[in-house]
Parts: structure tokens; sequence; C-alpha cells
């Protein structure tokens, strides 16, 4: 009998160690031991989020080394991460976090903080947030996981940042202490009589300039900070410190910004969505200037710098979507010519995070040429109500030449029908221009065939002397036929191209791309260019690098290509160049290899298309149009 016991002892024991062994174990099998994944600033990569490896039935650990160049996901500024705790790989079904789109301060080294589960009432549970860590450095979150309860404990263990002791060093050799909050130090003062002050800043063996560059010597004294001050007046001198011992820093000295923003930033395409510090004019005005590299380009004025948590001002949420309600949308900013009065913009105000429901701010109207200065100007209209107005004017006195488009914002085509002969405005193709590219190449004419041939040519201005056609011989006319590869057309005020083998009532696509300088055309049937843009092998989210289908019949497409990450994730758009709700489709549910086609939606929210593929194997996705909407589906190439 003792045998036995022992035996049963030693068997009970074997069990428990089995149970929730990593990857090994099918977590569905038992609802105790649903493994959690980790979405946020840092999770595994931009697109996948970070899978937590199980130490025992309720405990689950996630490790990482932090970097704060890669460890920005969810926007965490220098030494912050955000996120959240997941119970999948891909959906928002069942997360972890704290009230809703409010935040939670999860303090290194503490003791485990129970989390908010997300439910009818917390339909978006806050961002768990994590301050002082240091780049190089190794963490471990820890979380205890009762999933029928769905009750979730985490902590996070590490080392914290070990704040030196800062002060400035004036010209005459007087010393001033810097008072320290969070990562910022500063000094402030105000002088009694009008003048300037030259300072360097050091902690006793490392030493800063005007640059913030750390030396371990004294600056020269042209390298020292400089500031020139008036009498009776609040100054200050702020030292932003990076999170990595002996790194630099950024000074900033002048008048002391007490107003609106003070702890705010703007942050947009113009500064490569970075973040940067708006200019104090005075308690309710602040200005902010950049070049252009557009003719529009967005923006957001976060209300807490380098934190999306707390509130923002944008353009709006356009739609109800499950955990945020519409708001109102701000109209585009246009942006004034130098000398004439800017029109101002009042901004839609979002307290909480707005995430990708939310539209930035859009500025319009700028010139074509780019790297001219053009100046924001930043009024508070109501400080209580948070209403805010922005105008946007130009710097300099610019020629109506920087403001006309390139040559190429037009194509023209002239033809038998349905094209006139006539090289005019009738024929321009301005309607569909579907690729925002830097040249704005790409260009698309849907027609329904009258005849079986079409003669036309293609003029990249308004005149004939700009007219090409793919002639080789002015006898004899060179045919593009139907899902041909593009040709170019090299010749001008040659003798027509020709499209043949049309079916006459049949609708197709000359698709048209002028990035060499001329005219390279195609001919596809249907009148639907069908892209897509996702991950590693589809663009990397870039719209400059979207993936145009290859036609495969009437109202069938398809793409072939060699997987290189195994989370294919991607949206499918009949334009490409910016989210379009209208032209945006995608499956509610993951593709399965070898699977039917499934349904797609339009919409540009919500969660890409996905599929789990094999890293080198070689694929076909394949979408074809059903009535009025789209499917997809997705195979091994054979």
């Amino acid at each position: 009998m003792k045998k036995l016991l022992s035996f049963l002892a030693a068997g009970a024991l074997a069990l428990g160690l089995i149970g929730c062994s990593g990857d090994l174990h099918d977590y569905e099998a038992n609802e105790e031991c649903i493994g959690l994944y980790l979405a946020g600033d840092v999770q595994k990569d931009k697109d996948n989020r970070g899978k937590l490896t199980f130490v025992d039935a309720n405990t689950q650990t996630y490790k990482f080394t932090y970097d704060s160049t890669k460890h920005n996901y969810w926007g965490g500024a220098k030494g912050t991460i955000n996120f959240k705790l997941v119970t999948d790989a891909t959906t928002w079904t069942q997360d972890f976090g704290w009230k809703k789109d409010t935040p939670v301060f999860l303090s290194l080294n503490d003791d485990f903080l129970t989390l908010q589960a997300r439910d009818a009432a917390n339909s978006n549970p806050g961002n768990i947030k994590v301050e002082n860590l240091i780049n190089g450095k190794e963490y471990v979150i820890t979380v205890n996981y009762d999933a029928p309860n769905k009750v979730a404990k985490v902590k996070i263990e590490g080392p914290s940042i070990d704040f030196p002791t800062l002060k400035l060093v004036d010209s005459d050799g007087n010393e001033y202490p810097l008072t320290r909050e969070g990562t910022t130090y500063s000094y402030v003062w105000t002088p009694a009589e009008a003048g300037s002050k030259s300072f360097y800043v050091t902690n006793g063996y490392m030493f800063y300039g005007a640059d913030g560059k750390v030396d371990t010597e004294k600056p020269d004294t042209e390298d020292y900070v400089t500031v020139s001050y008036e009498a009776n007046k609040e100054y200050i001198v702020k030292v932003e410190t990076a999170y990595d011992k002996g790194a630099d820093v950024t000074i900033y000295a002048g008048i002391r910004d007490t107003g609106f923003f003070a702890n705010s930033d703007i942050i947009g395409a113009f500064e490569d969505w970075k973040g940067s510090k708006m200019k104090f004019v005075d308690a309710n005005t602040y200005t902010f200037d950049f070049t252009n590299a557009d003719t529009k380009t967005e923006f957001d004025i976060r209300e807490k710098a380098g934190d999306w948590s707390v509130g923002r001002w944008f353009k709006g949420i356009p739609e109800d979507t499950a955990d945020r309600k519409k708001t109102d949308m701000a109209d585009d900013i246009v942006a004034a010519k130098y000398g004439e009065t800017p029109t101002p913009v009042v901004l839609t105000y979002y307290k909480g995070d707005a995430g990708n429901d939310g539209k930035n701010a859009v500025i319009t109207g700028l010139p074509y040429e780019a790297n001219h200065k053009f100046r924001l100007t930043i009024k508070v209209i109501d400080a209580a109500t948070k209403k805010v107005s922005v105008t946007c004017e130009s710097l300099e006195d610019l020629d109506d030449s920087a403001y006309a488009p390139p040559a190429y914002n037009k194509v023209y085509l002239a033809g038998n029908a349905p094209l006139t002969w006539d090289l005019g405005k009738t024929n321009a193709i301005e309607a569909k221009i579907v690729a925002e590219t830097e040249t704005c190449t790409d260009y698309y004419y849907t027609f329904t065939a009258e005849t079986e041939t079409l003669d036309f040519k293609v003029a990249l201005a308004n005149g004939w002397g700009d007219a090409y056609s793919n002639n080789t011989e002015d006898a004899l006319p060179n045919k593009t036929a139907v899902d041909a590869a593009p040709v170019e057309f090299s010749n001008a005020n040659a003798k027509n191209a020709q499209i043949t083998g049309l079916t006459i009532g049949k609708k197709y696509t000359i698709v048209i791309s002028t990035a060499s300088g001329k005219p390279a055309v195609s001919v596809v049937p249907g009148e639907d260019v069908i892209f897509a843009i996702g991950n590693d092998d589809f663009g990397a989210w870039d719209w400059k690098k979207c993936i145009t289908l290859t036609p495969a019949g009437a109202g069938e497409w398809k793409y072939e290509f060699k997987a290189t990450n195994a989370n294919a994730q991607f949206k499918f758009q009949t334009t490409c160049g910016g989210w379009n709700d209208a032209a945006t489709w995608n499956a509610k549910c993951a593709l399965t290899v070898g699977g039917d086609y499934i349904n797609m939606e339009a919409g540009a929210g919500g969660d890409n298309t996905s599929a789990t593929l094999t890293v080198g194997t070689d694929y076909v996705l394949s979408v074809k149009k059903s009535g009025d909407k789209y499917q997809v589906k997705i195979a091994e190439k054979q």
C-alpha cells in the first residue's frame, strides 16, 4: 500500500510538471492555461505581439532588452513603455489594462498590480505604462493569470535609472544647482536687469556645451550655452536627459514656458513623427515652423509630450467604433501665401487615447516645390473647454510657379470612340490619380469598348508636341494587347498606338505610368485595379511600395510571393495612396492556406486581413469580385 501511494504521488507530480509546458502545450485544451500575448512598445516587432512564456499553470513571463530606438511601437518616449496583455495574437476580444481610456503607471520592482479586464463597461482598457528604463538592460514582466475568473496581475523587474546631480557653471565660475523632475533638470530665474549669460552643464565628471554632446572635458568658451534676457521676465534653463548613462542631452535656454501647452508637443509628418516642442509666445499662443515636403501634410498636438494616452488635438474620429464615439471633424487647414491673412481652423480635442480611430489634422495648399518655410500659429480660444485654433502661413514670398503642379500632373488621351481626337481638357485623366507617389506617376482610365480596336495616343501636356505612342515605323502602328506587359511609349508625334482584341461592350482599364518621364502603357480587363498593402511581403506599409495585383481573368486578380514573415498582415485597396473606407477591403477572419474564398468587408479601420505562413514558401494570394464585394483566399503555389 505504501508503494502504491508513493507511485500515485509521483504520478500527480509528473502531471503537474507536464501542464502548461510552453509552446508544446495546447492551451486551448485547458482554459486554465491560456497563453497571453504582450501588445505595445516592447512587442516582438512592429506587426507581431510578443508571446509570454509559461513558468507554471498560473504564471507567465516576458523578457526583453530595452532599446529606446526600437521599443516605441506605441509611441513610448525614451525610457518609457506602454503595453497591454491580450489573450490572442491578433484581436482585442479579451485584453487587460486599466480603466477605460485611462493609463496606469506600473513602477519598476514593485508588487503585483491587479489589472482591469475588457468588458461591456470597460470597452477599451487603458495602457500599462512603465518609466525609467535603461537602454541595453534586461527586464522581466511577470503575470499571474487566473483565466476562468479573468483576473490578471502584473509586475516588472529590472534596473531603474540612477539620476546624476547636474549643475550650471557660468563663465565666471559661479555655480547654479539644477532641480530634477523626472528626467528633466531646470534652473529658473528672473533677472532685474537685461543682459546675457553663458554657461555649461556638468555633473562633475561629464560636461555639456550648447550642442548637448557629452564630453569628459569642459567645453571651450565659444561652445557655452548663451541666453540673452530682458529685465523682470522669468527665464529657464532646461536640460532634457536621455535614458543612457553618459548620453547626450538637449538644452533649452530662454523665456520660461508657463502657457497652456507647456507640457505638450506637436507631432507630424513635417518632423518625421518624432514629437517637438512648440515655441512659447504667450500663455495662449504658440508657433511652430516647418518646411514642406509635399502639397499637404498631417499632424497632431499631444496634450502630454511623448504620450498618446492623455489627450490630443486632431481632425477627429469620423465614425463610431466598438470603443469610441465619432467626433466633430475639423476642416483642413489651408496654408496662406506670404502676406495673406490665414484662416483659423478649430481642431477637435479628444480626451484619452483615440487609437487608430483618430484622423490627423491636415494642412493643404502647400506649394508643389518642397523645402519652403511655413509657420503654424496655435491659439487657445477657451482653456476650460480646451478649444484651440490653428493657422498656417508662408514665411517666404514665393513665385506662383512654386505652386504650379509638376509637368506630369495630368495625362491626356486622344483617340477613337469612346475617346475623341480633340486633345484638350475633355480627355484629361484628372479624377483617378490613384497612386500618390513623389512624382504622381500612375494614372488609370476606364472605358467601355465600342470597337474591337482602339487607336489612341498619350500626351503628358495639353498639346500634340508631347503626344506619345509606341510606334517604331510611321507606316505600321505597334499593337498593345490586353493583359500584356507595360510598353514604353517613346516616340513623340508618331503614328497612333493601338489596343487590339477588345470585346465590344466590355470594360477595360488603361494603366499609364510616367515614372521614367515617358508613358509606359498597359491594358487590363475590367474597371477595378486591386492593390495590397501590409507588412514585409506587401510593401512594408509604405504607400510608395504598395503591391498591384495581376489580373487573372474577368473580376479576378492574384499576387505571387515568397513569404519572408510567418505572420502576414495586409489590407486590399482599389486605390493606392491613403486610407479610404470605401476603397479598403478586409477579411474579418484569418485566411487558411488552401481554404476557400471568404468574403471581405469595406472599411479602413479594424483588424488587418491575416494569414499564418511558412517562411520561404511560395504562395498565391487570389482576389475575386462577387457582386459589389470582394472575396479572398491564399494557397501554396503549385
